[in-house]
């Protein structure tokens, strides 16, 4: 068996855990000597970063989950960001990337961030808007941050604005999803189609048909709305809004005007 060697198993800029690095052959003793000498910075208890370079950046934190097996990928507006859809970026000197996953937050995660306080993390988990892990059905896109490094996944522009939607009003304003929703213009059909099949919001789809009505985007046109399953009765998405009838969904009174 090859002799654990700290520079293969950890980069400089990424972190890990003891539990992790302990799997890939590190003994307690070995990690706590690294520790002792400097070679490891502790930033939590039981995470660790190369001492040569403290994690400064979110793709870094993205990047270490994902090579531990907690499979992140960046969704919803974020996503859109990245992809230079979001009309315009978050304002303020905290930046909150939104990342989606199977599992829990892993409970370090709140003691790494402490000591960044430019990064905030939003969790969301996968079965709360999507019935399979969509990460795993090629939706997402690997993006490279450096090249030093593994890349980290993003939704598709297709997936993240469902994910949008999905947290209307609550994160995102009607406003804002409609000016996303605006921009959207050269979707696929076909994504489309697996990942509505595949949401559990209701509350995203029915937006969704009417942000795209509202837009006549030409792949609208592609879409049939009755074979996708938009639930029943009315929802209240906007308190003291207007009903629109077609999709049972309350909104802004100042937006129906514009249909």
């Amino acid at each position: 068996m090859k002799q654990f060697e700290l520079i293969d198993v950890l980069p400089v800029g990424l972190l890990a855990t003891r539990k992790w690095l302990l799997s890939k052959g590190a003994t307690a003793s070995m990690l706590d000597n690294y520790v002792k000498s400097g070679r490891l910075k502790v930033l939590t208890k039981g995470v660790y970063a190369r001492s040569e370079l403290t994690i400064s950046e979110w793709q870094a934190i993205a990047i270490s989950l994902d090579r531990m097996k907690v499979p992140v990928y960046v969704g919803g507006l974020s996503a859109l960001e990245i992809a230079g859809n979001a009309q315009y970026l978050q304002l303020g000197d905290q930046r909150t990337v939104q990342l989606y996953c199977d599992s829990a937050c892993p409970r370090w995660m709140d003691g790494v961030l402490r000591s960044l306080p430019a990064i905030k993390f939003s969790w969301h988990k996968i079965s709360r808007i999507w019935y399979q892990n969509l990460a795993q059905l090629a939706h997402c896109k690997e993006l490279v941050w450096r090249n030093e490094y593994e890349p980290f996944r993003a939704a598709s522009l297709e997936q993240a604005i469902l994910e949008v939607l999905h947290e209307v009003p609550e994160q995102t304003s009607f406003e804002h999803a409609d000016q996303l929703m605006q921009g959207l213009v050269n979707l696929s059909p076909k994504r489309l189609d697996i990942l509505l099949l595949n949401c559990r919001s209701i509350k995203a789809k029915r937006l969704f048909f009417w942000l795209a009505d509202r837009h006549q985007h030409s792949w609208r046109e592609s879409l049939d709305a009755s074979k996708y399953d938009l639930g029943s009765g009315k929802r209240v998405i906007q308190t003291g809004g207007r009903l629109v009838a077609k999709y049972g969904i309350t909104v802004p009174k100042d937006m129906v005007g514009n249909e």
